[in-house]
């Protein structure tokens, strides 16, 4: 049978309704409740994200802009985050 062909009743929408609902309460639960991501990590998932991309036959040329955009800037972030250690740290060794 085609999907075409398959009708929804009242039952059938309200539930997905409901499933809908309850998919937004778990979704807000899981990003409300998750650990920040530092800049290095976000660095390296994008970074092999772009690898992956890269090697996909159907992706444009804007795609990969894109997402060397948004690594150069998680790099720009790292290094702007990044402090010397104090000169005295190292005589106290």
């Amino acid at each position: 049978m085609k999907d075409d062909n398959l009708k929804l009743v009242d039952s059938d929408i309200i539930q997905l309704v409901k499933e809908s609902a309850n998919d937004e309460e778990n979704y807000e639960e899981v990003t409300n409740s998750s650990t920040p991501i530092t800049h290095t990590e976000g660095f390296e998932a994008l970074q092999k994200y772009l690898k992956y991309i890269e090697n996909q036959s159907r992706i444009s040329l804007a795609d990969v802009t894109l997402f060397r955009k948004w690594r150069d800037f998680t790099t720009r972030r790292r290094i702007a985050n990044i402090t010397q250690e104090p000169i005295e740290h190292f005589y106290k060794k």
